[in-house]
């Protein structure tokens, strides 16, 4: 299974690939975890009125005139500057996670390996063959 195929298991409507020379129909809402160039191609496949939310130090940049037009926007999110400003947020959220999780709602996608394995765990990382998260137990 490949990684688009893995995102609609998962649940996604529709699934796009960095390679594909279109990204279809223009949509509301981009969330970017990749940042570089992904990012003005992110706000280029915005509807008019979407945002870009970009979540990671990738860095990247966006022309103005691109956003102008159609009244797009780009907004930046830190988990990390929420928790610490906000830690009544981040509890909250935390909370209902993990409600979610006891009452079965939530379906973890990971792989599980020994500590032992570690070399495999960082080769799948690094050549980001994983499907979901890579999860080293000590027992």
């Amino acid at each position: 299974m490949d990684k688009a195929d893995f995102a609609r298991q998962c649940g996604a409507d529709e699934v796009v690939t960095y390679s594909q020379p279109s990204w279809g129909d223009p949509v509301d809402l981009v969330l970017d975890g990749v940042g570089g160039r992904t990012v003005q191609r992110g706000v280029d496949a915005l509807a008019p009125f979407g945002r870009l939310v970009a979540f990671r130090a990738g860095g990247g940049t966006v022309g103005a005139g691109s956003l102008l037009g159609e009244l797009k926007s780009v907004i930046g999110f830190s988990i990390g500057l929420v928790g610490r400003t906000r830690p009544d947020l981040v509890t909250q959220r935390r909370t209902e996670l993990w409600d979610l999780l006891a009452a079965g709602r939530l379906n973890l996608k990971y792989i599980d390996l020994p500590l032992g394995e570690i070399t495999k765990a960082i080769d799948l990382v690094a050549t980001r063959s994983n499907l979901g998260r890579v999860v080293l137990r000590t027992r």
